[in-house]
């Protein structure tokens, strides 16, 4: 019987062992797994800002030159009215010939600017909106780094919420 006793403690003791062995290999994995998701994370957050960056120069690229648009329609509808009254009856009058020069030049630089702002490279908003949100990548690593923290630290995993946070 003693026997019995002596070989229960014994597997006890292994079974012990085997437990402490099996969390420090799962605690070693989840470190693992930070270490992973911290990097990926660091990674996306430098790929966002680029991405970032990029949107707001372009978006003040454009902002500038629609700028310079308004204000040349404008300088347009302040010629229209410092048009001659004799235009449409005299055509070929000095101050007519010079009003119609200035407007024209006014109307190729309206056209031109605009060309220039379609132009412009634009980010298309879909690859802005991957990396941002409740449920951009940006959230998604940051919610798979907080549930690793927790789980190292022996919280139990919350089972609702996620990335949704409901």
């Amino acid at each position: 019987m003693s026997q019995t006793f002596a070989r229960i403690n014994a597997l006890e003791g292994e079974l012990t062992v085997a437990r402490q062995e099996a969390a420090a290999e799962q605690r070693n994995q989840l470190i693992s797994q930070l270490t992973e998701a911290r990097e990926r994370l660091r990674t996306t957050r430098e790929q966002y800002a680029i991405v970032r960056n990029r949107v707001k120069s372009e978006r003040a690229a454009r902002a500038k030159i629609q700028g310079e648009i308004d204000g040349v329609l404008f300088a347009i509808s302040e010629s229209w009215s410092a048009r001659p009254p004799c235009a449409d009856f005299l055509p070929n009058d000095a101050e007519v010939v010079e009003w119609r020069t200035h407007h024209d030049a006014l109307e190729e630089e309206r056209t031109r600017l605009i060309q220039q702002r379609d132009e412009l490279p634009q980010t298309h908003r879909s690859q802005y909106d991957f990396y941002e949100g409740g449920t951009g990548l940006l959230a998604q690593l940051e919610y798979r780094e907080k549930s690793l923290l927790a789980a190292l630290n022996g919280i139990p995993a919350s089972p609702v919420g996620g990335i949704y946070g409901v």
